[in-house]
């Protein structure tokens, strides 16, 4: 628990010094360093005075459910949020209370939905508080909405202005939490908003994200240009004032097309003669921003009020000119600061070289990859080559086995009263019957009196004997062409080699290519920041990430929000960025790094001779392992067994092999010792980078998940290595939560029980704080309980951890 709560506190800090979602949609220059104390005080009034405006904004049918969206939507500043929402509809007449409560009412849904705990049984985990997921705001939002609908209902009785009202209550409030959070959370996907992954059949972030972020921020600046429509300032139109500066903005930052539709949507609220005038503004200047900001801001506010002026004479011209040169004068300083923030270099540099430095330190050059997978392939070509040897070398000729079945015969005919009519007389039955048993040995390995002429099925009494015989005779003939073959070890080592080499081939590959989705994540992610930068992302698994721009400073001060970015689009924990410069071009590259380790602990009671044996070891492809092996015999021979299986597995899966072909090698190399031995192998393998977790089990006795009180069964049945020529294994993924403790044992704890119901009570009673006393009390129990003569009794205990970010 202390693990995760200064995780989660380190995660909530680091949140915190970011700039909020819109704020970095639209003013990434300007909130490039972390902001002062004064700049946050700034903030949290704005969202309070947004949340107060939005509050007395009126809908419909006594509906005011702009304030309810935004503060269900938000994810920071909720406390801001809910003060203004609040005050702003105690301000309203006698609908003013219920408005309250309701707001109040959403506040409460907000803090069940996410208030953190570190288990849930309905719920998903939260990590913060207000930071649940989408889905769950969008509901909370129609809770409320609903509610409100039956409280007016309970009041006014059913009658058609209630049930108006509660069609504009409860779709009014789902929709436009739907269209804020785009704005307010960083990044949503549509998976997240129908409750699960993407996948096949669901837009991906990329094709989805932009789109809906538009219109999210035009939901919302619709939203405030409504609600300034009563208000005036000194004669001058708020609504106006507000729908100018936005298209103008709009204008310089998303271009002219955009502008247009949004000066043409706010247009709407003023009327619908003078909507083509904002509609104007924005395209005159978005075409003529290229020349310069004074152009761009100067000549839309010239285009707007001349075609105000020509439709609607002086009062036309008149109701756009007073607020559109305010909103100039308010923009001029605004746009050259942030004009000033781009960095100059940023621009003079090849857009071309910047992404290739950024390519290269992302994924640096490293010797041929494919040098090794060629070598796999001649392996492989080598191994079939000996595998083709070793089936013709092990299956004897037509011939021999014609020899063998004239052997057997001579021994059952030489006595035989039928013999020179079988065999010497007319068409010679039985010598051509002999022909055709050899070729079926040959070609099918098998015979049945049914390849037999008709009149020797009839005429011999003793045709059963001799083709019983034929097929010991046969048999024991082939087993010793088996025993002398050293072709099919020679096939097997060979493969195994080519699967090595092609293991590591893959995994250069794998490391050298490039994830395009994750770009794609990463660039939504990063949103209107990614101008001037280039991004590369490689590696399927174990991700490295590099971010290219022409200047260094410019990607020094986003450093921390571009990690904080790509951790959350690429879904793992990465290294802190690392400021390099590279063909003249700055760099930012980040690692994957591990999220998780491992706590262990291990208790034993061997006797004589013991064959179980227990590893835990940390490969360098970040994986653990914990191994239990139990050699399957008596004495030495057993103990050895479990020794070498244990040794070799860990060499192999520290050096990188997979597991299937560890497993395959070490049931082969079982097989081929002297002894008749084998071996179980119960495995674990814990992902330390994503946390996740399998078990590989071949012939080992199940485990189990302490999970709280709860014990959870990881059953296999399968039979120990050494005994089949493919090794009987299974994979089991299995998902383990923080908290629990994985405990592996020796069929000598359960002794003749399956499931024995005092491990499964003393699992579920006995706190797992203390791993090591959880292990000796498994052990002792087991051995109060056992009576001699035992077998080994050995325990292992894993307990996963996160680690601070």
């Amino acid at each position: 628990m202390a693990v995760e709560e200064r995780t989660n506190e380190q995660a909530r800090e680091k949140r915190e010094r970011q700039a909020p979602g819109l704020l970095r949609l639209l003013f990434p220059e300007l909130c490039e360093r972390e902001r002062g104390r004064g700049a946050e005080l700034l903030t949290d009034a704005a969202a309070f005075g947004l949340a107060l405006l939005l509050a007395r904004t009126h809908l419909v049918y006594g509906m005011y459910p702009f304030a309810l969206a935004y503060l269900a939507a938000v994810r920071r500043r909720v406390p801001a949020v809910a003060l203004g929402a609040v005050l702003g509809a105690l301000g309203l007449e006698t609908v003013g209370g219920v408005f309250a409560t309701a707001y109040l009412f959403l506040l409460g849904l907000r803090v069940i939905a996410s208030y953190p705990a570190p288990r849930r049984r309905i719920l998903p985990l939260c990590d913060r508080l207000f930071g649940e997921g989408p889905v769950l705001r969008v509901l909370s939002a129609t809770l409320t909405g609903a509610a409100l609908a039956g409280y007016e209902m309970l009041v006014s009785g059913v009658s058609a202005y209630s049930l108006w009202f509660a069609a504009v209550a409860i779709p009014s409030a789902a929709l436009l939490t739907l269209l804020y959070v785009w704005i307010f959370e960083t990044p949503v996907t549509v998976g997240d908003l129908l409750g699960r992954r993407e996948g096949r059949g669901l837009p991906t972030t990329a094709q989805v994200r932009p789109a809906l972020a538009e219109l999210s921020l035009l939901s919302l600046l619709v939203s405030v240009g409504y609600a300034l429509l009563p208000l005036s300032f000194f004669g001058l139109s708020l609504a106006s004032l507000f729908s100018a500066a936005s298209v103008l903005f709009a204008a310089r930052r998303f271009g002219a097309a955009r502008a247009g539709v949004l000066g043409l949507v706010l247009g709407l609220l003023g009327g619908v003669t003078l909507a083509p005038a904002y509609a104007i503004l924005g395209l005159v200047s978005g075409f003529l921003f290229m020349y310069g900001i004074v152009y761009g801001l100067l000549g839309g506010l010239v285009g707007a009020m001349v075609f105000a002026g020509y439709v609607e004479g002086i009062s036309g011209f008149l109701s756009v000119a007073p607020e559109g040169a305010i909103a100039v004068l308010f923009l001029l300083p605004t746009l050259s600061r942030t004009e000033a923030a781009r960095d100059p270099a940023a621009t003079e540099l090849s857009r071309v070289r910047t992404a290739e430095a950024t390519r290269a330190a992302a994924c640096p050059p490293q010797p041929e990859r494919d040098r090794l997978g060629r070598l796999g392939g001649a392996f492989s070509a080598l191994s079939g080559m000996f595998y083709r040897l070793s089936d013709a070398e092990r299956r004897p000729a037509a011939a021999e086995y014609f020899v063998e079945c004239q052997k057997v015969c001579a021994r059952y005919c030489a006595t035989c009263s039928n013999r020179v009519r079988c065999w010497e007389q007319g068409e010679r039955v039985a010598e051509r019957a002999v022909y055709g048993l050899a070729n079926a040995l040959r070609e099918q390995g098998k015979i049945t009196s049914e390849l037999l002429p008709p009149a020797l099925r009839s005429g011999c009494p003793r045709i059963e004997e001799i083709l019983d015989e034929i097929r010991d005779e046969c048999a024991s003939m082939a087993v010793k062409r088996y025993r002398g073959d050293r072709n099919e070890f020679l096939s097997f080592d060979y493969a195994m080699l080519a699967k090595l080499l092609g293991d590591a081939a893959a995994a250069d590959r794998e490391e050298a290519t490039e994830d395009i989705e994750g770009n794609r994540r990463l660039a939504s992610a990063i949103g209107g920041e990614l101008e001037g930068m280039a991004l590369s992302v490689f590696g399927t698994r174990r991700k490295r990430v590099a971010v290219g721009a022409g200047s260094a400073p410019l990607l020094e001060a986003a450093a921390d929000r571009l990690h904080t970015a790509a951790e959350e689009a690429l879904g793992c924990a990465l290294s802190a960025p690392l400021l390099e410069t590279r063909d003249g071009a700055a760099t930012l590259s980040m690692r994957g790094i591990r999220r998780f380790a491992v706590a262990t602990a291990s208790s034993s009671v061997p006797i004589a001779g013991s064959g179980d044996r227990l590893r835990f070891f940390e490969a360098d492809d970040d994986f653990f392992y914990a191994v239990l092996s139990d050699g399957m015999g008596s004495g030495e021979e057993a103990a050895a067994t479990a020794e070498v299986s244990v040794e070799f597995l860990e060499t192999m899966l520290r050096a990188g092999t997979s597991r299937r072909t560890a497993l395959r090698m070490l049931n082969n190399l079982v097989r081929t010792r002297r002894t008749e031995c084998s071996a179980t192998v119960d495995m674990l393998v814990f992902d330390l980078l994503y946390g996740h977790a399998a078990f590989l089990k071949s012939g080992a006795t199940s485990s189990y998940i302490k999970r709280g009180r709860e014990v959870l069964r990881v059953r296999s049945r399968t039979m120990p290595l050494g005994l089949r020529k493919n090794p009987d294994a299974e994979r089991i993924h299995v998902e383990i939560l923080e908290g629990d403790v994985v405990v592996l044992l020796s069929d000598g704890i359960a002794g003749e029980e399956d499931d024995p119901a005092w491990l499964l009570t003393l699992l579920s009673d006995e706190p797992a704080d203390d791993l090591d006393a959880l292990a000796g009390r498994i052990v002792a129990e087991a051995v109060s309980r056992i009576p001699e003569p035992r077998d080994d009794i050995t325990v292992g205990l894993v307990r996963p951890e996160r680690l601070g970010q």
